[in-house]
């Protein structure tokens, strides 16, 4: 519900801005801006957070807000595993399977989709990190050597791996601010931490955003400068400054309401 509280508001609330800009575009150029599948099959699905689970047909709507819907499988996956008290022998097993189609995709054996793989691999090698790895200061020494080791040798053997590679990447940056006291506190810094909480709305309001762009420069019959210095200092700063609205004045508000009605005090 924790998890629910903080993605599923803004989740709703850039669905609905989506699917009305899009439909405007669509009224008025008779075409989808960016993403096709706009029809009410999909809508629901992206309402219900199945938007690609296995029942659609592509990407729709807000496309980035995807990929929520594999980590609410993860999240249930945790959860059955931690409640069944099989999480220490769930964890490496999911994160094999994981692991295993993400790098090769045309295994007979392992056909679990390609996304949901990823997801799978990214969370419960996270999870393997945090529990085998991160708070001890002797295996997080030895991660720092092993992990680009580990890297650079499946490379070395004609083994690189777009997802793989990009889990050690990640994997290291994680082990080593854990370990450097002051990467650690500039990592904790007020800005970055601020980053932190309005992240979830800078992923989230770039397409309606670019959607709106779309319908404000062709109406004037033109198209937006995306290869522009400036035009593309003006739409970040733009994306941050919504986001930040947004986190304000809807994502903490419903997170609070939310918690309060559904989640014991303890939990909030």
């Amino acid at each position: 519900m924790l998890r629910f509280s903080r993605l599923y508001p803004i989740h709703f609330a850039t669905l609905l801005a989506t699917a009305s800009l899009a439909t405007a575009y669509h009224a008025r150029y008779g075409a989808w801006p960016i993403d096709p599948l706009n029809d009410l099959r999909h809508f629901i699905l992206n309402v219900l957070f199945l938007q690609r689970v296995g029942l659609d047909a592509g990407y729709s709507f807000n496309g980035p807000a995807s990929s929520l819907s594999i980590e609410a499988v993860m999240y249930l996956l945790f959860f059955v595993a931690c409640r069944a008290g099989r999480y220490r022998v769930a964890s490496p097993v999911l994160a094999m399977l994981g692991v295993v189609p993400a790098h090769r995709l045309s295994s007979p054996v392992m056909t679990v989709p390609l996304e949901m793989a990823r997801g799978l691999g990214g969370f419960f090698v996270g999870c393997l990190l945090h529990d085998y790895v991160l708070d001890h200061p002797r295996r997080e020494r030895l991660a720092l050597v092993l992990i680009p080791v580990a890297a650079a040798a499946l490379y070395k053997l004609g083994q690189f791996d777009i997802y793989l590679h990009a889990w050690c990447l990640f994997g290291w940056i994680v082990v080593l601010v854990s370990t450097l006291a002051p990467l650690r506190r500039l990592m904790s810094a007020r800005p970055l931490t601020r980053l932190g909480d309005i992240s979830l709305g800078v992923y989230l309001v770039h397409i309606p955003l670019q959607i709106a762009l779309l319908l404000a420069f062709r109406a004037q019959g033109l198209m937006p400068p995306v290869t522009s210095g400036w035009f593309l200092a003006a739409y970040t700063a733009a994306i941050i400054g919504i986001a930040a609205v947004v986190h304000y004045t809807l994502e903490r508000p419903m997170q609070r309401a939310i918690r309060t009605h559904f989640t014991p005090a303890s939990a909030r």
